[in-house]
């Protein structure tokens, strides 16, 4: 139906055809017709229907006469380029992409990202001259654009969504993946999996496949916070694979050795979705594709810019079994996820 009125076709076409049924009643006829009308409106104020991008909210506008570094990383993928006025943010994503290297590759940069000091304030970002985001400060514009270099150093053509999450690689070199908002435990509980021997796929940021049942490799430095650095396991990984100096507060990056390399595919052995609470009761428990795509978007999977399709998120939701994670401690759920990739 949603195809059918992009091509052209009219809202009212649509109703007769899917109310011309001679064992409907006039009344049911009238019924249907409201339903599918609704359904019309409620996609048309969505937004489903727009041929251009919505105005940001809050556009950014550079600051005049900004000087900019450019700074370039590289995997058999591609390669991602970005011009920065900020010396911070230009550390940051040297020291988390450190997975990278100019030499792996020599893909043409067709694409050339920018973010640079906003004429109001925080950082416009936009791609070969075009805006891409609204006003945001610097984190926002880091995660952002490790988000873009997911897609770009991981193959475009090849990645269907990027993930806000966590991935490592079992035994049995299947991925399990935790997604999540900020502040569940996804990282420290993919790193207690590491301590215990699990190879190490992506922090914040998963590429998933377009097929939507397999992830790339996406191995930049992993961030511990610190209220997790006094868990035993992840004072192990800060001891031996700990970063001196961060220009984020309160994050210790780990360079953890990668379980396989950039842009390597892994198949999607479970997805868990956790939830830490300090006196909470220990669950595992199912989900159905509906819940796992809701946890999906509420945690901050996004379908790729540059083919906008939701199929691979759908068809990772409906193919790789999901489940709810509730605990209080590690001691609860690393053996849990360790015996889930056992099964």
């Amino acid at each position: 139906m949603l195809e059918q009125i992009k091509s052209g076709v009219s809202a009212s076409d649509i109703v007769d055809q899917l109310t011309d049924l001679d064992d409907i009643s006039s009344t049911n006829k009238r019924t249907y017709s409201k339903v599918v009308l609704d359904i019309i409106d409620t996609w048309r104020i969505a937004g489903l229907f727009e041929t251009k991008p919505a105005p940001f909210p809050s556009p950014a506008k550079e600051k005049p006469d900004v000087v900019t570094r450019g700074i370039s990383f590289s995997a058999p993928g591609g390669r991602f380029v970005v011009e920065l006025d900020s010396e911070i943010l230009s550390d940051e994503l040297k020291q988390i992409l450190a997975c990278c290297h100019p030499k792996q590759s020599n893909a043409p940069a067709s694409e050339v990202f920018r973010c640079v000091a906003d004429a109001q304030d925080g950082f416009a970002l936009s791609l070969n001259g075009t805006p891409i985001w609204s006003r945001t400060d610097r984190d926002e514009a880091r995660f952002l654009l490790l988000k873009e270099a997911a897609q770009v150093l991981c193959n475009p053509a090849e990645v269907g969504a990027v993930l806000h999450g966590a991935a490592v690689l079992g035994p049995n070199e299947r991925a399990m993946l935790f997604i999540a908002e900020s502040g569940s435990g996804k990282s420290t509980l993919s790193q207690g999996l590491v301590a215990q021997g699990f190879g190490f796929l992506a922090d914040d940021h998963i590429p998933l496949s377009v097929d939507g049942q397999s992830v790339f490799s996406f191995p930049t430095a992993a961030a511990a916070k610190s209220g997790a650095i006094c868990l035993p396991e992840i004072d192990q990984l800060v001891a031996l694979h700990g970063e001196p100096g961060s220009a984020r507060e309160n994050v210790t990056y780990l360079s953890l050795p990668a379980g396989a390399s950039l842009g390597a595919k892994a198949d999607i052995g479970a997805v868990i979705v956790p939830e830490y609470s300090e006196n909470g009761t220990f669950e595992l428990q199912s989900m159905s594709p509906e819940e796992a795509f809701s946890a999906c978007i509420v945690s901050g999977a996004r379908p790729c810019r540059r083919d906008p399709q939701i199929r691979p998120l759908a068809s990772l939701c409906n193919l790789v079994p999901f489940y709810k994670l509730r605990y209080s401690s590690s001691e609860q759920s690393i053996p849990a996820c360790m015996d889930l990739m056992m099964k």
